[in-house]
């Protein structure tokens, strides 16, 4: 005869039954992963496509207000007196950086005081956030006109495409009569307008992606026997490169 003192027996989880719990748990968990994980990825490769139209549209405002495009340029034994500057350096009012902008001093070259403090600046703009190792520093060491720098500063992704090189043409993909052919974006203090571009903005690469200087990667992964790539910083007068 049961009492109301009677205790009341209540039905658990036998360890088989928990065991198969966490089963299915984790089993969800590995099918909801890669999704969760491409999700992120695509997020990242669409900032990094929207940071591409931001440096396309502040070319164009550049241009707009100047007449021209900004020069990729470096100093040569035959221009003394000029002051090396990059491109991305002066397309700065241009990404709401305006502030950082009149810190920078165009008239010293870019690695020269005031100008090392600004350059150290981590810009999200310059940065594809599917590269690894975000806000990478450059050290290397340079030498002009008899003065060395090698202090910090930081690196972009993006970087303007000075032209045609060998390796392109030599696969066949590209006409070996464009090989040396100046980009949009001319070194050496040459200037050039959008409406010199003959081909149409449309159908011409200015700035490229560039990811991971000053590392050199080979299929997704660190090459150790590569030396550093000059021109990582988004300040360096020699962030241009060829295809």
């Amino acid at each position: 005869m049961r009492t109301r003192f009677a205790i009341q027996q209540r039905a658990g989880f036998t360890l088989i039954e928990l065991l198969v719990s966490i089963a299915i748990i984790a089993l969800l968990v590995g099918l909801l992963l890669p999704a969760v994980q491409q999700a992120r990825e695509a997020a990242r490769r669409s900032q990094c496509s929207n940071n591409l139209k931001q440096l396309g549209l502040a070319l164009h405002n550049y241009d707009g207000q100047w007449g021209m495009l900004p020069t990729s340029t470096r100093t040569t034994p035959t221009q003394t007196g000029r002051k090396q500057s990059a491109t991305l350096a002066r397309l700065l009012p241009f990404l709401e950086q305006s502030g950082l902008a009149k810190r920078y001093d165009f008239r010293v070259n870019w690695f020269e005081a005031p100008n090392t403090s600004v350059i150290q600046t981590q810009l999200p703009v310059f940065q594809c956030p599917s590269t690894p190792n975000s806000n990478r520093v450059d050290t290397k060491l340079i030498a002009v006109g008899g003065v060395s720098f090698s202090g910090p500063r930081a690196c972009a992704d993006y970087a303007p495409v000075e032209g045609v090189g060998s390796l392109l043409t030599g696969t066949g993909l590209v006409d070996v009569q464009s090989e040396g052919s100046p980009g949009a974006l001319q070194v050496n203090f040459t200037q050039s307008r959008l409406a010199d571009l003959r081909d149409g903005t449309s159908s011409t690469l200015a700035l490229a992606e560039d990811a991971g200087r000053p590392v050199w990667y080979i299929r997704g992964k660190v090459d150790p026997m590569a030396t550093v790539l000059p021109g990582a910083g988004w300040a360096d007068d020699e962030q241009d490169f060829f295809l």
